[in-house]
């Protein structure tokens, strides 16, 4: 990943430093207490892919949520759902196989295992590291496509260090937030409140849209509107010991693009989201406990939403609603033990409580009012307790040898469903650093991903046909990676395979002429690919990032060869940051999707358009004589050549959308 420094960092660092008394503020880069990887940096002690995303690449997007930044990731696919869901994908892996992290605690909300990426703000992320392959036992249970570990933005010298912006966009979209840092002593602390809305997205020329289209530019029912605060403070308590608070809420609503490829009377989804929120209380820390060090981090999570089901595509005659609340507890808890000179044993337990409380409601035409279909309440543990060894040899190499079990419960789920279920998962790899630019590493490993509580019970304000008897995933990954890096250019080969057994699909259904889905297991699935990520600087004002992820996913059905859907053959970045005189910055991204398959109610496959997406920014940073302010002013211009894109079917991705915008800190 591109160790990119734009003109923005620079000239913020170099402003502040007066406010900071006199002293360099490293604000906009990263720091380690929140995260949860125990790498120590070294590339040569990694054995599996470590990539990571810079404040630095991070401010030169501008991006309202974290869903736009993970676009960034090498392999990284991301798409909004028919749920209205931003989700991510790592090398064709499964939503539900990817967890996301934020100052050590898991954001994916349990019942589903998946989180909406469009309702986390970014301005509050410093930095982004993602691990993919074999991943550590840290992660805990489910964690078979990838890591997302987001690390909350702090100040690493004494000082504060404070930021406001807003910005205007196509379809009304209105952005603001504010930031405030500050570091004294042993304490640390960040607060940070922001806002975002949006009327609509555009529809790019040449889109199919044939139905439960309004007839205009926009898009049916893709406004939302929402608002989160955030904030933390820490302490150094010792050389060997500290400890952090976080709090984070977010709340608001949206609407959700109908499927416009399903005709309305065959079943499309007409939903809107009248509230959805979510709370955060995190305590993390860490400390020496003999000649080891002992890393802990707590959490409570409450999670809610109502879903409205409409009629129609004017979104007026409500005829159902589901209401869902959940409360999670987890914990994580690590021991690093250092054995000898050489030899490292590391510890690691996690366990989640997770409870889902859904009350649906159904309009009764006989008296014109709503009638309860009853509540349901369901619980689920996961668990996941395991041991890691290293070691160094001679000739600068790490051997690591690692496993675990994991499990979950659900005492309170239905008799049909399956109410336990625990596998065991295991992990090798070796990396060498064959000389100073040179580096190579393999490593394999199993890994499962049990179904999640809703997979199980929930049937989708009747989309869904219920299988009690669906299985957990398993998978075996292994990749080869040669990296090398040298002053101006740097890059990385990984070829990689996942293959998985009992995978998690859908097949289409049709119940007294309407189409249903339901959730099965293949026979087995398989990802074949391999990854080229390099970065480059040709010119002292110039810097280029390049990636591109080739994939083949097929799976096995009654010994049949089939294709899955939604997953790309391939996905590519290029992005290009010039630096130009007077404060000039130039920043172009491109995002390459390739084929991919979607699936028509009729159980048929069909081909989804390749997509070129290319995104330009053009900003101005200007330091404000005499008061320690930098102010910069941007215009950005996403989809600049109003391409069509479709993730998923009947789904297209928005059209060109203009943004201009002032940060000042």
């Amino acid at each position: 990943m591109s160790r990119t420094n734009s003109v923005v960092v620079t000239l913020v660092l170099f402003c502040c430093a007066g406010s900071a008394h006199g002293q360099e503020s490293d604000s906009l880069r990263q720091y380690d207490l929140e995260e949860i990887v125990v790498e120590s940096g070294e590339t040569a002690s990694q054995t599996a892919t470590i990539q990571r995303i810079s404040l630095s690449e991070i401010a030169r997007l501008n991006a309202p949520t974290v869903g736009r930044v993970l676009k960034l990731v090498p392999g990284a696919h991301v798409q909004t759902n028919s749920r209205g869901e931003t989700l991510v994908y790592l090398r064709n892996a499964g939503e539900r196989q990817v967890a996301v992290f934020l100052a050590g605690a898991l954001l994916n909300v349990p019942w589903d295992n998946r989180v909406d990426l469009s309702s986390v703000p970014a301005g509050i992320v410093g930095s982004v590291e993602v691990a993919k392959g074999p991943s550590s036992i840290l992660y805990g249970t489910n964690v078979v496509g990838g890591a997302i570990n987001l690390v909350p933005r702090t100040l690493d010298t004494p000082g504060y260090f404070s930021e406001v912006g807003f910005s205007l966009g196509t379809g009304a979209a209105r952005e603001g937030h504010a930031i405030h840092l500050g570091r004294s002593g042993a304490w640390r602390y960040g607060l940070s409140v922001d806002h975002s809305q949006l009327d609509a997205v555009p529809v790019p020329d040449g889109a199919a849209v044939p139905f439960s289209q309004v007839e205009g530019a926009d898009r049916t029912n893709t406004d939302s509107r929402f608002t989160g605060v955030y904030a933390n403070v820490s302490r150094l308590l010792s050389p060997g010991a500290q400890v952090g608070f976080t709090v984070i809420h977010n709340e608001g609503k949206k609407g959700i693009a109908p499927e416009s490829h399903i005709d309305p009377a065959a079943g499309a989804r007409f939903w809107r989201y009248p509230e959805v929120r979510r709370t955060y209380g995190i305590l993390n820390g860490a400390a020496r406990l003999g000649a080891g060090r002992i890393s802990a981090a707590g959490w409570i999570a409450a999670f809610g939403q109502n879903i409205d089901r409409f009629t129609d595509a004017t979104y007026t005659d409500r005829e159902a609603r589901q209401e869902d609340e959940d409360l999670a507890l987890g914990t994580r808890l690590s021991y690093d033990i250092p054995i000898n000179a050489d030899t490292g044993l590391l510890l690691a337990a996690n366990y989640l409580f997770s409870r889902h409380d859904q009350v649906n409601e159904e309009r009764d035409s006989t008296v014109a009012a709503f009638r309860s279909l009853g509540d349901v309440r369901y619980r689920q543990d996961i668990y996941s307790v395991g041991a890691e060894v290293r070691r160094q040899l001679v000739g600068m190499t790490t051997v690591r040898v690692g496993g675990s079990v994991d499990g979950y419960v659900a005492p309170d789920a239905s008799s049909e469903a399956r109410s336990s279920a625990n596998a065991w998962t295991a992990s090798l790899g070796v990396s060498k650093q064959i000389n100073s630019r040179w580096s190579l590493r393999v490593s394999a490993g199993r890994k499962v991903r049990f179904p999640t509580t809703r997979e199980l019970l929930d049937t989708g304000l009747g989309r869904f046909e219920l299988n009690p008897d669906l299985k957990p995933e398993s998978s075996a990954l292994a990749e080869l990676a040669v990296g090398m890096s040298a002053s101006r250019v740097g890059f990385e080969v990984v070829p990689f395979l996942s293959y998985t057994t009992d995978t998690i699909d859908q097949t289409r259904l049709q119940i007294d002429g309407v189409s249903r889905r339901q959730r099965v297991n293949l026979e087995a699935s398989s990802v074949v690919g391999a990854e080229v990520v390099g970065r480059a600087k040709p010119i002292d004002r110039m810097d280029l990032d390049f990636s591109i992820t080739i994939m083949r996913a097929r799976g096995r059905e009654d010994g049949v060869q089939v294709r899955l859907t939604e997953k790309p053959a391939a996905v590519a970045n290029l992005g290009l940051g010039v630096r130009l005189r007077g404060g000039l910055l130039f920043a172009a991204q491109t995002t390459f999707t390739g084929r991919a398959y979607g699936r028509l109610e009729s159980g048929e496959l069909t081909p989804l358009p390749r997509s070129a997406i290319v995104d330009l920014k053009l900003s101005w940073l200007t330091p404000v004589p005499r008061s320690g302010i930098v102010l910069e002013a941007f215009g950005r211009v996403d989809n600049a050549f109003d391409t069509v894109s479709v993730a998923q079917l009947g789904l297209p991705g928005p059209g060109r959308m203009l943004r201009f915008g002032v940060t000042i800190a």
